[in-house]
């Protein structure tokens, strides 16, 4: 009986399909194909450290954006800032050239230009303040450029 009983295991042993996949092979197939299984299990840390790593790639690039965006509104920011100081400029020149009081003709010719042109560039500062197509380096020197008027226009007020 024992030996029938070892032939019939033995039988049951060498009848078993064995896989190189865990979910299919059991205790046998892991004896079988245990390199197998270890190359699994390397090929998975493979891309569980790739995955990391690209996480890792990803949250950095995150963080460059931020912090570019950041560097953006700054600059933004500023020359918002640089807008409403031409304007409150411009301003204070309309109101100076208003109260000035022209005793020739040519005098009042040029007092009436140069109210013009503040209107003109008041005009021209509103409307950069509020296009969002230009880059910042095109506002920026646009706003030089405006900064370069008024400063001549102030010059030609101060020899009226």
């Amino acid at each position: 009986m024992k030996k029938i009983l070892g032939y019939v295991f033995l039988l049951l042993l060498t009848s078993c399909a064995t896989s190189s996949n865990p979910r299919e092979g059991g205790l046998i197939g892991y004896w079988q194909h245990k390199e197998d299984y270890k190359k699994r299990i390397a090929e998975r840390q493979q891309r569980l450290d790739d995955l990391r790593r690209e996480g890792e790639l990803e949250k950095q690039k995150s963080r460059d954006l931020e912090d570019e965006r950041a560097r953006l509104q700054a600059q933004l920011d500023e020359q918002r800032e640089m807008l409403q100081r031409l304007d409150v400029e411009l301003g204070q020149l309309r109101e100076t050239i208003r109260q000035y009081q022209a005793e020739t003709d040519a005098k009042q010719k040029e007092k009436r230009r140069i109210e013009q042109e503040i209107t003109r560039l008041q005009s021209e500062i509103q409307a950069l303040q509020r296009d969002t197509q230009l880059s910042i380096q095109q506002k920026e020197q646009r706003i030089q450029d405006l900064n370069k008027e008024i400063d001549a226009l102030l010059e030609i007020a101060a020899s009226l």
